[in-house]
């Protein structure tokens, strides 16, 4: 992919939730795995803490989907959430169950970056806790860009790369703002609309001059919300990627999430 100035620039490739596919459930080691096998360059994870103080990945609201008892994880015990066993809609209850935070940080063969979300709730507690389990430069922390979040990660005395949600200027321009004290690695863009700002490649370009990496979502929401004007995964993977990642990789953004990494790569090498 050319940039501008003749140089080579190279998308990196961000996956949902990690790969959950056939007996895969998200937001598992194992999905984790079959992303970085699939050619992902980070993985994104949420994270929920439970009762007691232990950290899971796993996405609250999905309990009912997964184990068929809605009963919140967070309400649990780690001891409790141990005991339970994903289920598939086919073969029904799995080997396995939630996978703790640290054995996917303690995990020696995975050469992925984890990006952690849906984690700020947890951070006056985690924060402190990763300080002692990882090197920052392994982890990013994705959160919106609000006073309470910039807050939180100024006053923190280990500096974790950040990648800010944004759905206005206002959010970029708050969170710029809070640079060097927070170290801004990336600006997630959501918007539904192409006359936004955000679809505009001089916005984009101004961004990455000013030394932050730009993220845009192609994935695909089960509640259907668009969150990148439509250039996003079912179009690229049914139609045409000419229609989805590519106006994303058009408009420069550094950095795809995206439910289908190994198809992305495969788009992203025949465009080289």
């Amino acid at each position: 992919m050319s940039s501008g100035d003749g140089t080579t620039r190279r998308v990196q490739v961000a996956v949902h939730r990690g790969t959950g596919l056939g007996a895969i459930a998200e937001n598992t080691l194992g999905a984790v795995v079959a992303a970085a096998r699939q050619g992902a360059d980070i993985v994104e994870i949420d994270v929920v803490e439970t009762s007691d103080g232990e950290f899971y990945l796993f996405h609250d609201g999905y309990e009912a989907e997964h184990f068929g008892d809605s009963t919140p994880l967070t309400s649990m015990s780690s001891v409790e959430v141990d005991a339970l066993r994903y289920e598939h809609r086919l073969t029904g209850p799995q080997s396995y169950g939630p996978t703790r935070l640290r054995e996917v940080l303690e995990h020696d063969a995975l050469d992925v970056v984890l990006c952690l979300d849906r984690s700020w709730r947890w951070w006056p507690r985690l924060l402190p806790w990763l300080d002692e389990v990882v090197p920052p430069s392994r982890l990013q922390l994705k959160a919106p860009g609000s006073p309470d979040v910039l807050a939180q990660l100024a006053e923190h005395r280990v500096r974790y790369p950040f990648v800010a949600i944004a759905r206005t200027p206002q959010d970029v321009e708050r969170v710029m703002a809070a640079r060097p004290r927070v170290d801004v690695h990336a600006v997630e863009l959501v918007t539904a609309t192409a006359e936004h700002p955000f679809a505009d490649p001089g916005y984009v370009a101004d961004l990455q001059s000013e030394g932050v990496l730009v993220w845009a979502y192609a994935i695909t929401l089960e509640n259907g919300r668009d969150l990148f004007c439509g250039w996003d995964d079912t179009v690229s993977v049914l139609d045409d990627p000419a229609r989805g990642w590519q106006r994303l990789i058009d408009l420069g953004v550094d950095i795809i999430q995206t439910d289908w990494p190994d198809l992305l790569r495969d788009h992203l090498g025949g465009r080289a």
